[in-house]
């Protein structure tokens, strides 16, 4: 594997809690590992443990950044150091556990919109415009609160020995772009309102941001077996929305993977490798598989109970492979994924 980021393939971060330690690079596509580029590391604020400069990975391949010393904020494309687009600073970072999203690749004539996401339980998201052509202007950062409405949910007071019940704010929990129609100046994300209910929220630099609830649900999958976990991925794949669904058992052992289309249960997804999982438990994208040497119709998954790699046909449901990227990295903290930007 080449350590210039020209050519960067499908790979996975790894930090160590050992500050003397170098980081490590895991090339997905032929399994070497080659220490991290400094500008990669500190991009990824890995270098002094994320003092100083915070980022945030899109399915998109390019990481939003931010420096808490000179408060710039810009877009940093890992497959080269020459093309960062500057944002308006953020005079101050969202809180931790936020994600991100772009509406479409930068590289969009027609712009595009920059939105983060707060953490759970937050209605928070924080949201800028980029235009596209020579002029590259951004407007400013400008923070939305979405009111989801809630419901009581029942509960007991330790301290008075009783039932009660508290108010659950809804939140949005995770944030999909929708593939731009050519010549489109809306920016539209899908947003998940409940593991099977979604929405459709659209961005314009006219107008404050809309939400518009969709008919169909999110197919909630139901494995033969009891399962103890199941996580949740969602992504946008030719203009649909996918979820990845992978059931967990007690022990720990996957009983089920599976990629449905709203509420559609799919076998395939073409010559595509979908990604998910690692240091940001929402975080799921794809790349062309053939191109970088990867499983076509499959999905490359990071456990987020023991770092490990694995990796499934999605049509026959099986488990292909099962890689240990994190192996002989003293105290390896969850992998962050780097995703090729693709058309």
């Amino acid at each position: 594997m080449a350590t210039t980021t020209s050519s960067l393939p499908p790979c996975l971060v790894i930090a160590s809690d050992d500050r003397k330690a170098a980081t490590i690079v895991y090339n997905v596509s032929d399994g070497t590992h080659c220490p991290c580029e400094k500008i990669m590391s500190d991009n990824l604020g890995l270098g002094d443990g994320g003092k100083r400069m915070r980022s945030w990975v899109t399915s998109h391949g390019w990481v939003l950044v931010w420096d808490s010393t000179t408060l710039a904020t810009f877009l940093w494309n890992p497959q080269d150091n020459e093309k960062n687009i500057t944002l308006p600073p953020l005079s101050r970072p969202p809180p931790a556990g936020t994600s991100c999203a772009l509406s479409s690749a930068p590289t969009n004539p027609n712009g595009f919109t920059v939105v983060i996401l707060g953490p759970s339980k937050d209605t928070a998201l924080w949201y800028c415009h980029y235009s596209g052509g020579g002029a590259g202007r951004s407007s400013e950062w400008a923070r939305h609160e979405n009111d989801l409405g809630g419901s009581w949910v029942p509960s007991f007071d330790l301290c008075a020995g009783e039932n009660n019940k508290v108010w659950y704010k809804r939140s949005m929990t995770r944030l999909v772009p929708l593939s731009p129609r050519r010549g489109g100046m809306v920016a539209k994300f899908y947003c998940t309102l409940s593991p099977a209910k979604y929405a459709v929220l659209g961005f314009s630099s006219s107008s404050p941001p809309s939400m518009k609830p969709r008919p169909h649900e999110i197919a909630v999958p139901a494995p033969g077996e009891t399962y103890s976990q199941a996580c949740a991925y969602s992504l946008d794949i030719a203009g649909e929305l996918h979820t990845v669904w992978v059931s967990i058992d007690a022990s720990e052992a996957v009983l089920d993977v599976a990629i449905y289309r709203r509420s559609v249960r799919v076998g395939g997804i073409g010559d595509r490798a979908n990604m998910a999982g690692g240091a940001n438990s929402s975080f799921a994208g794809w790349c062309p598989a053939s191109e970088h040497g990867l499983l076509p119709n499959s999905l490359y998954w990071v456990n987020p109970c023991d770092n490990r790699l694995y990796v499934y046909d999605v049509g026959a449901n099986t488990e292909e492979e099962v890689i240990e990227p994190c192996k002989g990295v003293a105290g390896a903290a969850p992998p962050c994924w780097l995703i090729p930007p693709h058309a």
